[in-house]
């Protein structure tokens, strides 16, 4: 019986070691997403109208009771003061940064550095610590529409005589766009935002 009884302990063995590599990567520790650029998706955003919340988002939802600790928001390469975080118990842990932190000279040195042995980030279907990463770039992703645009102001010179043929008319435009629509990384550079005026009879 003792070759039956070792076959059922090897099968056993055997099964445990499926079982657990089936389940591990189900319960395996969070962390940021991944790039996809043709996708448009980061891990680190910033994309708010005032360019000061930093959203960070995990492959799960996440909890914390330790604030900030553990977390650095930097500029530059200066650690700035940060509140938060908002957004626990999902995926996405939102940092607040001093107003006007954020310019347009530094809107692409913005990093991320968590220290797993300071902060207590755990994931909420893992039940797994988040580990340690960065510094991290964050990226200003915003796709801009016509609503970054909040303000338009035009003016029209008219012809000194309105019965004559018009030959040269001046129209001047001037525009405001937010923040998270200049500072993004598709604002174009080479081909900017243009007027198109319609001439009617």
């Amino acid at each position: 019986m003792k070759p039956v009884t070792n076959l059922k302990s090897i099968f056993a063995a055997f099964t445990l070691f499926f079982l657990a590599a089936m389940i591990n990567p189900l319960f395996a520790q969070p962390t940021l997403i991944a790039t996809d650029a043709g996708a448009n998706q980061y891990p680190i955003t910033i994309t708010d109208i005032d360019q000061r919340v930093v959203a960070i988002r995990f492959t799960e939802p996440v909890t914390t009771a330790a604030g900030i600790a553990g977390w650095t928001i930097s500029i530059g390469g200066v650690p700035q003061a940060i509140a938060g975080p908002a957004g626990i118990g999902t995926d996405i842990l939102r940092f607040q940064l001093p107003i006007g932190a954020v310019t347009y000279a530094n809107r692409n040195d913005i990093t991320v550095t968590y220290n797993q042995g300071a902060g207590d980030v755990t994931g909420l279907i893992s039940g797994l610590p988040l580990a340690s990463f960065g510094p991290t770039g964050a990226v200003n992703n915003w796709i801009f529409t016509e609503d970054d645009i909040v303000n338009g102001l035009f003016g029209e010179n008219p012809p000194v005589d309105v019965c004559a043929p018009v030959e040269d008319v001046e129209v001047e435009y001037n525009f405001t766009m937010t923040k998270r629509a200049r500072y993004s990384i598709h604002f174009p550079t080479t081909n900017n935002p243009r007027v198109r005026v319609l001439w009617q009879a």
